[in-house]
């Protein structure tokens, strides 16, 4: 038999194209784009575009308005929260799984030293990225189709507070090595010692996060 691959529509091509735009923030947050600008920006049909801004819609990364238009989403305050109590119940789940599971997948030691490497200063997409696909990785260590189904849906959320966090933010180096904390944490099976560090990791996460997102105006500051 052979091996399989992964059919990529148009309509997929463009949401991931979109999707990227958003997160390098070549659209910035609360910024109107139209249908048209996306279609001549693509190359493809106004359907494709309708169906790729609908699935947009669904992921949480644009907005559309009655009578107003379509926005790129900013985060407030509050979705930030939302965000990450609800990325929390996920991961804590999912160290609790591995611990009971008794191994620790090999992946997680190379996605730990990705995050490590990473140059923070000088390209953050790349260096948030290595970031979510850490925690990706601990959720798919699990061994939990349906658990890393949840984190999946919840991902583009979690990388737009992520990535609009630049427009005035710049995260802790030190936080980055607290990964290394909770692999060997899960190597020692050390259940609730996980679990802690993970509640700890993304609390802290999200208070450092949301350094960028002022209550007095709802979204991240504009520099």
């Amino acid at each position: 038999m052979g091996a399989r691959i992964n059919i990529v529509t148009t309509v997929d091509a463009v949401v991931s194209g979109v999707s990227e735009a958003i997160y390098r923030l070549d659209f910035k947050p609360g910024q109107q784009i139209t249908e048209a600008e996306l279609t001549e920006r693509y190359g493809v049909s106004r359907n494709t575009i309708r169906e790729a801004v609908a699935r947009l819609a669904v992921n949480g990364l644009l907005e559309k308005e009655t009578h107003r238009g379509l926005f790129v989403r900013a985060l407030t305050p509050d979705d930030v929260r939302d965000v990450y109590r609800t990325r929390a119940v996920l991961e804590i789940d999912a160290v609790r799984r591995i611990c009971e599971n008794g191994a620790v997948p090999g992946n997680l030691f190379e996605l730990m030293e990705k995050i490590e490497q990473a140059k923070w200063q000088e390209n953050w997409y790349e260096s948030v990225n290595a970031d979510v696909m850490f925690h990706t990785g601990v959720v798919s260590a699990s061994g939990s189709s349906r658990l890393l189904h949840l984190y999946q849906i919840l991902g583009p959320e979690i990388k737009l507070c992520l990535y609009q966090s630049k427009l005035t933010l710049l995260p802790d180096p030190v936080n980055r090595y607290k990964h290394r904390d909770l692999v060997a944490a899960l190597e020692r099976g050390d259940a609730e010692g996980a679990c802690e560090l993970v509640r700890r990791h993304i609390e802290s996460g999200c208070k450092n996060v949301l350094q960028g997102f002022p209550a007095e105006t709802g979204g991240p500051a504009q520099k």
